[in-house]
């Protein structure tokens, strides 16, 4: 049955679905699966009916016609009924058989209203829709569908944009930005909203405010300012409301509500959502009626959760759902159809990511696009027949710069990715992540630049491994440690020896989050950024030993530490800025707010480098110790900003000749492209006859 219903590719919980017209039938005849008088289950087979059917012979059926006549029934006293009986009884066993198939029918035609047709790839229509060399990004349709918004790439900085269908040419709106992020349209049509620095938005203490500009242009107007713990904004479809997702101090990561906009922020509530901690990306959305928020967020449990929550609240409890994807995929961007069941995701389980439509009402998705390339945002035209997404191409390659001029140069520049470099510190050798055979593996480079892969997806066999991140050679490079993402969502770090052997954990005690680390110069203890519950720590682990970790420091961010090569210090990243720590924890020096992703100590241990990133000046740069006294080195290219597609993943590592230092940069590109003639959701949707609350 299924696989006359649906389409090979179509993702479809179809053994709950059955169950469920199953129980329906059972409750129906009063039967029970544990003691079963009509419907039995068959373990691995599926349901057979096992009720006796009695038949009665022809000639009693004149018996039973004549007792319906009037003078029957008064002069035949001696007529024997028991044969009516039984007919009476095979009637009610016949009329529960019907009612049951008429159960099963109704089941079986919902099941078919829901099926997707028209899954025909060259009815698909492309079209190019803004191709800026600098990059495009955040489309948003008007709410006529006659426009799109979206953000474009104006020297580094992004601006807000619009573009007419009929048009050949966009409209640059802001100008002068740092930034803007594009939110939604007014009701009307006639003005944009976006969120960008707020007017008193200083370098020393950032701040975010929501703006509004006209189509037409114009000076933008200053609505409302944000919270400094959000890191998800949406704004309402009538624009009376935003609702943002973040964690005030003291407080959960959860989903609060200003309603009307600049009212005072309030709690969602209920809110099973709620958590200790998130990670990776956060998307939160407004349904297109008003009466939903989708949050799609990774939290407590280390993989990616969707939440539906009813607005306002309190109509019913929020729950999950699209609960039969892969646990370990990762939601780029989702836009609502106009169904307000159906939404389009940018999603990915494994590199590249691709665009899928799914019902939030049911286990039904289906893949859109595919291909070797990556599709990003995304937003689904009023009608639903058009979706404008932004088409990426994201490549990391493996950079030096030299400590002494700044100059750079390629190290590792291929067609895929190559990130997370890391050298062995007295040895000729080079650990980085690459996505060279499809999967992520982690390679070796020998002082005679010849490469190898060292950690591949068979070395964990039966556990499909997504992510593989931070590789740290041994100061000898003898051993590596890195972390590993599993396929239900832990985080752990391993170790393995280069000689060959099979990957062991690198301590058994650890069962929270490790992010990877670096080695003590001994090459005898690590030092990992971990979670434990709700905090993040900079912990040290006896390599070898089965001893529990011992926490430096709590409350740390998400900056992976250096230990320099004297032993007498390791860097971390907090609240207050950067700092050192000695090793034993008991001195703590700190350096201030520094805008650097990282800090990597001299050969001698006594100078710190960074690249400072602000505004449009990347600059390397040094850090005396003992002086705090910055001195800049050079100004670097946009081009030559530290990048990683996962965190915390930037790491400066400095060469075994202490000359220079190694890590990832990005080359980026996003255009916007329309498809049209897509497949559409099933009938049920297209007559508008969807279950959407």
């Amino acid at each position: 049955m299924r696989q006359k219903i649906w389409p090979a590719d179509t993702f479809i919980d179809f053994d709950q679905s059955l169950n469920k017209a199953i129980n329906k039938i059972r409750e129906a005849l009063g039967d029970s699966a544990e003691n079963p008088r009509f419907v039995e289950t068959v373990p691995r087979r599926g349901y057979r009916f096992i009720a006796p059917v009695n038949t009665h012979d022809q000639p009693q059926q004149p018996a039973i016609t004549e007792l319906s006549t009037p003078e029957h029934r008064s002069s035949s006293p001696s007529v024997n009924v028991e044969p009516a009986k039984a007919v009476r009884i095979g009637n009610r066993f016949w009329k529960w058989i019907a009612i049951a198939a008429c159960i099963l029918l109704t089941a079986t035609i919902a099941l078919l209203l829901q099926r997707d047709v028209n899954h025909d790839i060259t009815r698909y229509r492309y079209t190019p829709f803004a191709m800026n060399p600098e990059g495009q990004s955040q489309p948003k349709w008007s709410p006529d569908g006659k426009a799109i918004a979206y953000l474009g790439l104006v020297n580094g900085h992004q601006q807000v944009f619009v573009r007419y269908l009929g048009s050949p040419v966009s409209t640059q709106l802001t100008a002068n930005r740092e930034y803007a992020q594009l939110t939604r349209w007014s009701p009307d049509g006639k003005r944009i909203l976006f969120f960008a620095p707020g007017p008193d938005s200083t370098e020393a203490k950032p701040t975010r405010a929501l703006y509004s500009i006209a189509v037409v242009g114009g000076e933008a107007e200053h609505l409302t300012p944000m919270p400094d713990y959000q890191v998800w904004e949406e704004i309402s479809p009538d624009n009376q409301t935003i609702a943002i997702y973040g964690i005030p101090e003291g407080g959960k990561a959860s989903v609060f509500i200003s309603s009307p906009i600049g009212s005072s922020y309030r709690p969602y509530e209920p809110a099973p959502f709620a958590g200790k901690v998130f990670y990776n990306h956060t998307t939160l959305r407004f349904s297109p009626n008003g009466k939903k928020l989708l949050l799609i967020r990774t939290g407590d449990s280390g993989t990616e959760e969707a939440w539906l929550l009813p607005y306002p609240p309190g109509k019913s409890t929020p729950h999950r759902v699209l609960t039969h994807f892969p646990a370990q995929k990762v939601t780029m961007d989702f836009s609502w159809m106009p169904d307000n069941r159906h939404v389009v995701l940018a999603v990915s389980h494994t590199p590249p990511r691709h665009l899928w439509i799914a019902d939030t009402e049911s286990e039904v998705s289906y893949q859109v696009t595919g291909g070797i390339s990556t599709q990003g945002t995304v937003a689904v035209s009023p009608d639903g027949k058009q979706i404008i997404y932004s088409e990426e191409y994201h490549d990391l390659n493996i950079t030096s710069v030299s400590l002494l001029d700044g100059k750079s140069k390629n190290v590792i520049a291929t067609d895929v990715k190559e990130r997370m470099a890391a050298w062995s510190a007295k040895s000729d050798k080079l650990a980085y992540v690459t996505d060279r055979n499809g999967t992520m593996e982690i390679w070796v480079r020998s002082g005679d630049d010849s490469d190898h892969p060292l950690i591949t997806q068979k070395d964990f066999p039966g556990n499909p491994t997504p992510f593989l991140m931070n590789p740290s050679l041994s100061p000898d490079g003898k051993r590596l440690i890195f972390s590993r993402s599993s396929d239900e969502g832990a985080v752990r770090t391993w170790i393995m020896s280069l000689s060959g052997g099979a990957p062991e954990r690198l301590n058994e005690s650890a069962d929270d989050t490790e992010f990877g680390g670096t080695w003590s110069p001994d090459g005898r203890r690590f030092a990992e950024l971990a979670v434990s519950g709700s905090n993040q720590t900079l912990s040290l682990i006896k390599v070898g030993s089965r001893e529990k970790p011992v926490i430096l420091r709590d409350d740390v961010y998400s900056s992976l530490p250096d230990w320099s090569s004297t032993g007498a210090w390791l860097t971390f990243q907090d609240k207050s800025g950067w700092n050192l720590i000695s090793p034993d924890g008991k001195t703590v020096k700190p350096l201030g707010k520094i805008a650097t992703s990282y800090l990597a100590f001299s050969k001698d241990g006594e100078l710190l480098f960074g690249i400072r990133e602000e505004h449009d000046k990347t600059t390397f740069f040094s850090l005396d110790i003992a002086t705090l006294k910055a001195t800049d080195i050079h100004e670097l290219g946009k081009d030559l900003a530290p990048a990683s597609d996962i965190g915390p993943g930037i790491r400066f590592s400095l060469t075994p000749d202490g000359k220079s230092i190694t890590y990832a940069t990005a080359v980026d590109k996003s255009n916007l492209w329309i498809l049209e003639g897509f497949r559409q959701p099933g009938l049920l949707s297209r007559l508008g006859l969807n279950w959407s609350r």
